[in-house]
């Protein structure tokens, strides 16, 4: 629907996104990375490789440019995502430096009807850099803030009312986002890029 609106670029916002699915990651990252390209492997304790997951390009979104913003509570499955974009060198990441949560659990079923969930292996980006314990840094490191917000919790209190309804208003949502320093870096990225493509 975006590209048929005529949009060119793209801010894929994995901002205190603690991540989901393996298979829902590298979904998501078929619409970024062309066929062929390496998404994320895993290693079991060994150090053997386990699963390989590469792009099958058949959703693939030609976006140019592709930001993704990111922060501390971006984790698991968004720091694939970020990871396979930064190594494939698909996007720019903006932000603060991830979670760092590759931790491959398994859930094993037990007679008393629990459950034992055991890590079985790690995650590894494009690269071969191991995202635990040590997050993926952003290209681009921008500290967050935000005028509007500010304003607002000096004015009524963050546990107030007042605050809760605007800042949960679907039609303030722009107005929040414009509002947002990592949002305005990213914008300012696009522009600049915009204007180096057609120089």
């Amino acid at each position: 629907q975006l590209e048929a609106e005529g949009a060119a670029s793209l801010i894929l916002d994995l901002r205190n996104n603690p991540g989901g699915l393996l298979d829902a990651a590298v979904a998501v990252c078929e619409l970024f990375l062309k066929k062929g390209a390496l998404i994320v492997y895993t290693k079991d304790r060994s150090g053997k490789e386990q699963l390989r997951f590469e792009s099958s390009g058949r959703n693939y979104l030609s976006f140019h440019p592709l930001i993704v913003l990111v922060n501390k509570g971006s984790a698991s499955g968004s720091e694939i995502v970020a990871g396979a974009v930064k190594d494939n060198k698909r996007g720019i990441i903006i932000g603060k430096t991830t979670f760092g949560k590759a931790s491959v659990q398994t859930v094993v079923p037990m007679r008393d009807q629990s459950a034992l969930r055991l890590t079985t292996a790690e995650y590894y980006t494009p690269s071969g850099a191991s995202i635990h314990g040590k997050g993926i840094e952003p290209d681009i490191e921008v500290e967050y803030s935000n005028t509007v917000i500010d304003e607002l919790q000096e004015k009524f209190g963050k546990e107030s009312p007042e605050y809760e309804a605007y800042v949960f208003d679907k039609e303030k949502r722009l107005e929040l986002l414009l509002a947002d320093s990592q949002v305005q870096r990213a914008i300012d990225v696009i522009k600049g890029i915009a204007v180096w493509d057609n120089l």
